[in-house]
């Protein structure tokens, strides 16, 4: 049998005593193993009791074979976690490894754990996009514990799906770059000016995920399906792997399940637990299983299971939630509404109502900060009342927060969609940025971009990389300290939730964008074909001419959820996401 690469995570916790020494092992979440292509292994040590630690070693026995020699680490101490890197473990087959660990302290004393069994699994096996081997599920099919939003046909995509125009498909072509075909991964950023796409050797940026892309991948890939851009096949495969891949191998907190912000092909990461990005991942998941149902939708029900969403939520009913989680559990208490952890307040009173119903302080802080039905009643001064030239929104402080928040609530939760006080927001928004850009506070007369005059035509406030950043978060009011740069991603992301000659405006606005090339970056690929798309520019005189490189997958996805509303059924957002 062909040997395969494989590595195994372990997370270990260290307990020492003064008088007899022992050590207690626990395995990380899911219970089962882990497996991985790339043939690191991650070893972890909390060794908080007992700092004098010169030398821990592990000992891996592989099914059916000799144990390995001790694997040795020599300790970086962060904080109390010290993390140790071993490559190219190899072995003929899965199965049942057996694993141990010794340590050594500064006296010389030596302790030893029992060999203890952790089952190591294969990854599935999914094929690439262009080799399909999943056909349509047969029907959805529901979690024994959580039943799917909602119950999607057996092909879901229209028979005569809208033609797309040249932008969409520049767009899909485009956006599909960020998906790493190795593990169905998705990057954080990209390049305009060089070839390479996400998988690739040879820069960091090719092997740097994002648990947030990974949402978004999962919500584009369900549209590009729709759309006819990828067949039924080809998007359920990829969007089975995406799901799969961060289910068994992303990493996440012991404690409460959240995601790491970012990683890599090893699944290593030096990121934080993050509340906001592991809500976006779920929302992603959970889209994409309501469109493919069956074990796509199983598979959802899983990972949305698995994060304790309850524990963002201070049963103290203060305004402020965590968006992270630290050593000894959550932290970073810092959040107040509204912005984008809306997505955040809303998995919480959801996962309390399927999983801990028996306690109801999720729901009460949602209804009073959110809102149920209308605008949020508040407390203790949140959410904040702003407006710019009497278009009024909410912010978490006492000027707008960046236009994508609106947008990302929008395109992910059905209940702010059907709230008619947020539907009145999104227009004020439009119309807030659209006011604030006709002068920028009278700052302009006349606005240039790449020498072409856009006064009137642009906007977006949000966030990306700036002239003198690389990467910036822009507010409507405020700015000029990242040179005015605008979003044509936030303009597209508007699409969504307005209608009428408003709606034909925007769009109007784009496609002149578009056509005369203002803010239009081509990446040009390996095989010499090229993409087109809008992305990120400023106005400001030093810097009109300037060229953005750092496109951000998770701040891109507004435009192909905005554009792709021109070619998608009006119904689509309500059918799918939660």
């Amino acid at each position: 049998m062909r040997l395969r690469q494989l590595s195994v995570v372990l997370t270990l916790h260290l307990t020492l005593t003064h008088a007899a020494v022992t050590i207690k092992l626990k395995r990380r979440r899911p219970k089962k193993g882990h497996a991985f292509n790339d043939g690191q292994v991650d070893l972890s040590v909390n060794p908080k009791p007992w700092r004098t630690i010169t030398n821990v070693s592990f000992k891996l026995k592989p099914p059916g074979q000799k144990a390995l020699a001790w694997i040795n680490g020599s300790p970086n101490l962060n904080g109390i976690k010290w993390n140790y890197l071993q490559s190219n473990l190899t072995s003929s087959s899965q199965g049942t490894w057996k694993w141990k660990v010794q340590a050594k302290n500064s006296k010389g004393q030596t302790v030893k754990s029992k060999w203890r069994k952790y089952q190591v699994i294969a990854p599935p096996t999914v094929q690439p996009t262009n080799l399909p081997t999943m056909g349509p599920t047969p029907s959805p099919s529901t979690s024994p514990t959580l039943a799917p939003t909602n119950q999607p046909s057996i092909n879901p995509s229209p028979a005569m799906p809208s033609p797309v125009n040249d932008h969409m498909r520049n767009i899909f072509k485009f956006f599909i770059s960020y998906r790493d075909p190795r593990n169905g991964m998705w990057c954080d950023n990209l390049a305009f000016t060089d070839s390479g796409v996400c998988g690739d050797s040879g820069s960091w940026t090719y092997d740097f995920y994002s648990a947030a892309s990974n949402g978004w991948g999962m919500i584009s890939d369900v549209i590009f399906t729709e759309l006819g851009l990828l067949t039924y096949e080809e998007g359920r495969a990829r969007a089975y792997e995406t799901i799969t891949n961060s289910i068994q191998f992303w990493p996440k907190d012991s404690t409460y399940g959240f995601f790491k912000h970012f990683s890599n092909s090893a699944y290593g990461s030096n990121s934080e637990y993050s509340t906001i990005d592991t809500s976006i991942l779920i929302m992603g998941s959970e889209f994409a299983g309501n469109y493919f149902g069956g074990e796509m939708r199983t598979l959802a029900d899983q990972m949305f299971q698995n994060v304790n969403f309850q524990a963002a939520i201070d049963p103290d009913l203060k305004p402020k939630m965590y968006a992270t989680v630290g050593e000894t559990g959550m932290s970073g208490r810092f959040i107040a509404p509204y912005n984008e952890y809306y997505i955040l307040a809303y998995l919480a009173q959801r996962w309390e109502g399927m999983y801990n119903n028996d306690t109801s302080y999720a729901h009460k802080y949602f209804e009073t900060y959110v809102g149920l039905t209308g605008k949020p009643v508040g407390s203790k001064g949140f959410p904040k009342d702003v407006d710019y030239k009497g278009f009024g929104v909410l912010s978490d402080h006492g000027g707008f927060v960046a236009s994508f928040i609106p947008q990302f609530c929008w395109y992910t939760i059905r209940a702010f969609r059907d709230n008619t006080y947020y539907s009145q927001m999104m227009e004020n928004w439009l119309q807030a940025e659209r006011a604030y850009w006709t002068d920028l506070d009278g700052r302009y007369d006349t606005m240039y971009t790449w020498g072409k005059n856009v006064t009137g035509k642009v906007y977006g406030s949000a966030a990306g990389d700036c002239p003198q950043s690389a990467y910036c978060v822009s507010q409507v009011g405020n700015t000029e300290r990242n040179d005015d740069t605008w979003s044509a991603a936030i303009m597209a992301g508007f699409l969504g939730p307005i209608t009428g000659t408003l709606r034909d405006q925007v769009n109007q606005d784009i496609d002149w964008l578009y056509e005369n090339d203002a803010c239009t970056y081509e990446k040009t690929y390996k095989d010499g074909s090229t993409s087109k798309v809008l992305w990120r520019c400023s106005v400001h005189p030093n810097y009109s001419n300037w060229k953005a490189n750092r496109p951000t997958s998770v701040d891109f996805g507004t435009m192909i959820f905005g554009y792709a509303t021109n070619f998608l059924q009006p119904e689509f957002w309500d059918m799918y996401s939660i």
